[in-house]
C-alpha cells in the first residue's frame, strides 16, 4: 500500500512538474471598448423632399440588421429617406416602430447583419463611454463631415424616473439615440434625452434607456 501511495504521489510531482514547465497559454484578443462601440454606432439622417430639416442623430447597430435609435430622431419620417452612415459608408434604413413613453425607435437597415450586442448589468458609479454625432461639431468651419465623438463618465443615478437612469457621461445634442458603453463594450442603456435648465444647456446627467428596457423594447416590437 506504501509503495502504491509512493508511486502515485511521484507521477503527481512529476505531472505538476511538467504542467509548471508548460508554455502560458496565449491570452485571448479583446477589443478596445471605445472600438466596440464605435463599431456598431451609425449616424441616423433624414433627408425630406422640399423640407430644409435639420434632424438626425445617433443609432446602435442591435442585432441582425436592426438599429435602435431615439423616437424623436424618427419623428414624423413618413414619405422621407432615412440613412445610416458610418465609417464605412452609407445604407438606406426603414422604419419599423417606436415607444414614445421610452422614447426609443427601430430601424431596419440595408447594411450587413451583426450578431446581436451584448447588454451590461448597470450598477451606480460605473464607468461609461457615451458615443454619437454631435451636432455642435457638425456646424463648425472646418469639422470633419461625420465627427464622432467619445466622452467618458459614470452612472451616477439608478431609476431616477421610471425606467431610466443617469450619467455624467456628456450626451451633447445629435447623440440622442446612441449607445452608453461599459468597460468591455457592452450597451448599458440608449441615450434619449439632454435637458435644458434655464436657457441653458447641461451636459451631464444626461438620461439613458437601460439595455434591459432597450431589449425588451425590441422583442415587443418584433412580435
Amino acid at each position: 500500500m506504501k509503495h502504491l501511495l509512493g508511486v502515485l504521489l511521484g507521477w503527481a510531482l512529476a505531472t505538476t512538474g511538467c504542467c509548471l514547465h508548460k508554455e502560458p497559454a496565449a491570452p485571448v484578443p479583446r477589443m478596445d471598448p471605445v472600438q466596440a462601440a464605435v463599431a456598431r454606432t451609425v449616424k441616423v439622417e433624414i433627408d425630406c423632399p422640399g423640407e430644409d430639416r435639420d434632424t438626425g442623430g445617433t443609432g446602435v447597430r442591435y442585432s441582425g440588421r436592426l438599429v435602435v435609435t431615439a423616437a424623436h430622431v424618427i419623428d414624423n419620417v413618413e414619405g422621407c429617406d432615412i440613412a445610416l452612415v458610418d465609417e464605412d459608408g452609407r445604407e438606406s434604413a426603414l422604419y419599423l416602430d417606436r415607444s414614445d413613453d421610452l422614447d426609443l425607435g427601430l430601424l431596419l437597415t440595408s447594411g450587413p447583419a451583426q450578431p446581436i450586442v451584448g447588454l451590461a448589468r448597470a450598477h451606480l458609479g460605473m464607468e461609461v463611454l457615451s458615443v454619437g454625432y454631435p451636432v455642435q461639431l457638425t456646424r463648425r468651419e472646418g469639422a470633419p463631415k461625420r465627427p464622432l465623438c467619445v466622452t467618458r463618465g459614470v452612472l451616477s443615478v439608478l431609476n431616477v424616473e421610471p425606467g431610466m437612469h443617469r450619467v455624467t457621461a456628456p450626451v451633447f445634442y445629435g447623440n440622442s439615440g446612441g449607445g452608453v458603453w461599459d468597460m468591455h463594450g457592452n450597451l448599458v442603456g440608449i441615450a434619449v434625452e439632454i435637458r435644458f435648465f434655464g436657457g441653458s444647456y447641461v451636459s451631464d446627467h444626461s438620461r439613458i434607456v437601460p439595455a434591459p428596457l432597450v431589449a425588451r423594447f425590441v422583442e415587443d416590437a418584433l412580435r
